[in-house]
């Protein structure tokens, strides 16, 4: 019984533990203050090469579709057929967007398990897809790696991704992006860029939420970009305080 008491609590607690700034707050309001420091997810660092593959901008407003099947299996369970539907609808409406073509890109490739491969899904999803909306859909396919991927997704108008990382490979370009939560670490992200969640949208209610987000952050897309670039640069910034730190601890 006293063991069943402890699991319950520590569910409970974890329940509560975000990431980015609310996990440093609550563990700070919980007291836990000696040897904390607040650091930006090490993604933010990562530098482009001259060696990658350069992609071309599209002269549609191409807009990027990340999805991670592992999201929604988290979400809905495997039996997941019925979402599909959505998704292939959501594309539809996206495309009734004028002059616009989206672009599926994965972002995690696990030669382990199809559950946690994002281009098995997509390519799935691009098959299913009605041949009047095939033309303006397509899967990228040869990316090779992280970098690879993010120097495509610097070629598009706005990125929609599920997957944080996608995300956070996006905004480093300064492209504007929409994050599909389906747990709160999507929610903490899109808070730790523009300071509000106003940019992210839960995963399940994409049918229902992207095609309007997407119209609203196509029209002031710019702006955004413009604000993200300033935000990177305080990301950025803080670079050197980060080494120092991971010095210390050498």
């Amino acid at each position: 019984y006293g063991s069943i008491k402890v699991k319950l609590f520590v569910s409970k607690i974890l329940t509560q533990v975000h990431r980015e700034e609310e996990s440093f707050n609550y563990l700070k309001y919980n007291n836990v203050k000696s040897n904390l420091q607040l650091c930006s997810d090490p993604a933010f660092y990562v530098r482009n090469t001259n060696r990658i593959k350069k992609y071309s901008k599209s002269e549609k407003i191409r807009i990027a579709l990340n999805l991670s099947p592992l999201s929604i299996i988290e979400q809905i369970g495997e039996n997941n057929t019925h979402f599909k539907q959505q998704i292939i609808e959501t594309i539809k409406e996206l495309l009734t967007i004028s002059n616009t073509e989206i672009v599926l890109v994965p972002h995690v490739i696990s030669p382990l398990s199809e559950k946690d491969n994002d281009l098995v899904y997509l390519k799935d999803i691009y098959n299913s897809i009605p041949i009047n909306y095939i033309k303006s859909v397509s899967l990228l396919e040869n990316a090779e790696g992280f970098l690879e991927t993010k120097n495509f997704l610097k070629t598009c108008d706005i990125v929609i991704a599920a997957r944080m990382h996608c995300g956070v490979n996006a905004v480093c370009e300064g492209i504007p992006t929409i994050f599909l939560t389906y747990s709160q670490k999507g929610v903490g992200m899109a808070n730790y860029i523009y300071g509000n969640s106003k940019w992210a949208i839960p995963l399940m209610n994409i049918e229902k939420e992207l095609k309007s987000k997407t119209l609203e952050m196509l029209s002031s897309r710019e702006i955004i970009s413009g604000q993200i670039k300033k935000r990177i640069e305080e990301i950025l910034s803080d670079e050197s305080r980060i080494i120092d730190l991971l010095k210390e601890l050498i």
